[in-house]
């Protein structure tokens, strides 16, 4: 998630009690997540992957289908009583960016030269 540092604002996983960071016991790193609209929650899942976390059942059931009518897959990893988790493919963010609507650090125009250097920068890895 650090690569998106600059182009949406990132949040720490905090413990409730303390409000310190929680670290990942594994890893050794933050948790770190995107925030959108009706506190939706994006996580890495792994290299390649993001899990979307879905508070309640009525969030899910208004952003699912608008994000499978454009175009993205969705798998859906777990559901609990009102809270659901989707995995989907990093590289469709930006379509999770339009319905979703993530919190977006800095001005309009550096929000566009940070997306057009993360462009350009999987154009030259490519190569």
């Amino acid at each position: 998630m650090q690569k998106y540092l600059g182009i949406y604002t990132l949040f720490y996983e905090k413990d409730i009690l303390s409000q310190k960071t929680i670290i990942d016991k594994h890893t050794k790193k933050n948790n770190i997540y995107l925030k959108g609209k009706y506190n939706i929650e994006i996580y890495r899942y792994d290299k390649s992957k993001l899990s979307i976390f879905f508070p309640s059942t009525q969030t899910s059931n208004n952003i699912v289908p608008q994000l499978e009518s454009k175009g993205l897959k969705l798998n859906l990893l777990c559901e609990g009583d009102s809270e659901s988790i989707y995995i989907c493919d990093e590289k469709s963010i930006d379509v999770l960016h339009e319905c979703v609507k993530l919190q977006i650090k800095g001005k309009l125009e550096q929000l566009k030269e940070n997306k057009l250097k993360l462009k350009e920068g999987k154009n030259n890895s490519k190569v």
